[in-house]
């Protein structure tokens, strides 16, 4: 369903709910009016990576000025695990590490516009898991005090506090659904939840996942720790895909709905045909690593263009494959200190922080360099970068958590520390950066 829509209902009959990731899922009091969003959540970056399939695609064009940082917002009560989000018009939540659930709504000017809590007592030392925004805005997470939490920034009451009996997982960021309702995933379980909070359907998965959830249409997709990929239909058992064959790196991406891509522990571009199980490698560094989660958008004519970075000690690339797992183009966009290995020497494979990049339709690609820069790589190649650090100084790691689109010309940076900054493109004094890029 595209778009999101108000539905008013006075229920005078008993509605049975179907067991569906669609709109006619969503559970009803046939005692009371009610009333509840659906459609596609509402914002630039509502979930994680942006979107179901977690493809890294902005919805809008990156900046194309030079970059300048249009504000930044103070740590806001702690670090936080996970890139700010992006509702409509621009607002942004933050989930910190504070105890108790500490999450603050900032408004599109990064003005912080309230916090909330989970409000119960075994919430006030309780840690929040990664979240997701659903189709009215109530941002939704698991915590380690066994609750699926949903906040509003205009109630001043939890939207629902739902006891799932196990504890959050810091590594699968929730779905957001159609229908109004979200799939969380606990330390054991995933569990379907309509709008209100209510449990609609749950399974204990054969080992936990262990990266953000996808979706591309009725199925949730979990991934494990070792790279096994489950496919689960609500009101079924859930059935293996397939198998990365290793540890991916900050998540996978859909390039569509059958075909699933991810690097794996650093080494290899791997792509799983979620129909048959089949696992091609579409690419491997000749040296050094890749950085994951890979960013996937469709180009025209068909097919699909991948872009990930790709780091050789101490330098750092933002390189895009086609389809066929051919390089097409390469920008070097950052040069760091190689660290240093324990007994003194350069451990020139260590890795260090990193997260995954941003590309709009144009092919211009955001990223967050090794040396705590952020920059745009423009579509011919040229590299603009932001004259400033946002999140760290040398020679500490970059601090950077992750980027989210946010605005037209415009993108948004979350450090570790929990500060967040907007970055956006200056029209009026454009200024070309260095070509570091070369073609194939």
């Amino acid at each position: 369903m595209k778009g999101t829509t108000w539905v008013a209902l006075a229920a005078v009959c008993a509605v049975t709910a179907s067991e569906s990731l669609r709109a006619d899922a969503q559970r009803l009091n046939p005692t009371r009016p009610n009333s509840f969003v659906v459609g596609e959540p509402r914002g630039d970056s509502p979930m994680f990576r942006g979107n179901a399939r977690r493809t890294g695609v902005t919805p809008q064009l990156l900046p194309q000025g030079s970059l300048r940082v249009a504000w930044r917002a103070p740590t806001l009560g702690g670090e936080t695990e996970q890139p700010v989000l992006v509702g409509a018009g621009g607002a942004m939540t933050v989930v910190t590490l504070t105890p108790g659930e500490g999450v603050f709504f900032l408004g599109s000017d990064g003005v912080e516009r309230s916090r909330r809590s989970g409000g119960t007592a075994s919430a006030e030392s309780a840690l929040a898991g990664p979240a997701t925004l659903s189709s009215d805005g109530t941002v939704v997470f698991t915590s380690s005090a066994g609750n699926a939490v949903g906040l509003r920034g205009d109630l001043s009451r939890p939207r629902f506090v739902t006891p799932l009996g196990s504890g959050r997982n810091r590594l699968a960021a929730p779905l957001s659904l159609d229908d109004g309702g979200t799939v969380v995933a606990t330390s054991s379980e995933l569990v379907t939840l309509d709008a209100e909070g209510t449990v609609r359907a749950r399974t204990a998965l054969p080992e936990p996942a262990a990266a953000p959830l996808l979706s591309d249409g009725d199925e949730v997709i979990a991934i494990s720790a070792k790279g096994v990929i489950y496919g689960w239909r609500p009101g079924q058992l859930p059935l293996r895909l397939g198998s990365f064959g290793g540890t991916v790196d900050g998540g996978a991406a859909l390039a569509d709905a059958h075909m699933l891509l991810a690097v794996v522990e650093g080494q290899e571009l791997v792509a799983v045909n979620l129909q048959g199980g089949e696992r091609t490698v579409r690419a491997a560094p000749e040296a050094g690593l890749f950085f994951g989660p890979p960013s996937v958008r469709g180009v025209p004519g068909g097919g699909t263009a991948v872009t990930l970075m790709a780091y050789v000690a101490p330098r750092a690339f933002v390189v895009t494959f086609d389809a066929a797992g051919r390089e097409t183009a390469r920008s070097l966009v950052a040069s760091a200190r190689a660290p240093e290995a324990p007994d003194g020497g350069i451990a020139s494979l260590a890795v260090p922080s990193h997260c995954g990049t941003l590309i709009d339709e144009r092919g211009a690609v955001a990223f967050a360099g090794v040396d705590g820069r952020v920059g745009i790589v423009r579509p011919n190649g040229t590299v603009e970068l932001l004259d400033e650090l946002i999140c760290a100084k040398p020679p500490r790691p970059s601090g950077i958590l992750g980027l989210s689109a946010v605005d037209r010309d415009a993108f948004a940076v979350t450090c570790e520390s929990g500060v967040v900054a907007k970055v956006v493109g200056d029209s009026t004094a454009r200024r070309p950066g260095p070509s570091n890029a070369t073609h194939r």
